[in-house]
């Protein structure tokens, strides 16, 4: 059985994200991953150690990440400039009447 056969079934049955039941995502996570290879569950993938190396492996995302964040404040500054010549046109434009 997969682990999506096994969360559709749950739903079914309603014993995941039903409002009788206080069964929750996280804990069938848990369970599910008690029968796997401890080095394949989403906490051992998470270790510190695995992500640094990840990271090491690869270098461009930490770099797409910069960079994205360098582009959403460039957009962000613009935004405003165009803003603040917006009031300033219309400040113009009450002072002329």
């Amino acid at each position: 059985m997969q682990v999506d056969e096994l969360l559709e079934l749950l739903r079914k049955a309603n014993l995941l994200e039903s409002k009788t039941t206080d069964i929750q995502l996280e804990e069938i996570v848990n369970m599910v991953e008690k029968y796997y290879a401890p080095e394949t569950t989403l906490k051992a993938k998470l270790e510190q150690e695995k992500f640094d190396s990840y990271i090491a492996a690869n270098p461009m995302l930490k770099r797409a990440n910069q960079e994205a964040a360098a582009r959403k404040q460039r957009q962000e500054e613009a935004r405003k400039r165009a803003e603040q010549r917006k009031l300033e046109a219309e400040g113009d434009s009450q002072g002329e009447e």
